[in-house]
């Protein structure tokens, strides 16, 4: 439909991403773009692996809109790991609601709230 054709092109499953790894206050975020204006964005489970491109490639596109793109490593601080690919889609034996919950279930409110404002502390320097 025509509005599938605005949306521009599907992602890529081979993409070489555009921005880089940095490392901020010992926190490492993948940054992307310049502006005046900036996003935080925050992945999915399955994180930064190399099986996964696709949340660097959304984030190359919305800095081509003159963002800059800030994604905090939320699992490199924590013993969670990202979800495995092969595991997708999730399955009950898989036990997905232990995994969020994490070793001792503050995992995504704590650290994720941590690495977000190291990330607003790196789009204000």
């Amino acid at each position: 439909s025509a509005c599938c054709l605005e949306a521009g092109k599907p992602l890529e499953v081979e993409y070489t991403p555009l921005g880089k790894m940095e490392t901020f206050e010992g926190n490492n975020m993948y940054v992307t773009g310049s502006g005046s204006h900036a996003v935080i964005v925050v992945y999915d489970i399955f994180g930064f692996q190399d099986e996964c491109p696709q949340v660097k490639q959304v984030c190359d596109r919305l800095a081509a809109y003159g963002f800059l793109v800030v994604v905090p490593d939320i699992f490199v601080n924590s013993n969670n790991k990202p979800w495995p690919v092969d595991k997708f889609p999730p399955k009950p034996e898989d036990n997905l609601h232990a995994w969020i919950a994490g070793s001792d279930g503050t995992f995504f409110y704590t650290e994720s709230l941590s690495q977000l404002q190291v990330c607003r502390k790196y789009i204000a320097s």
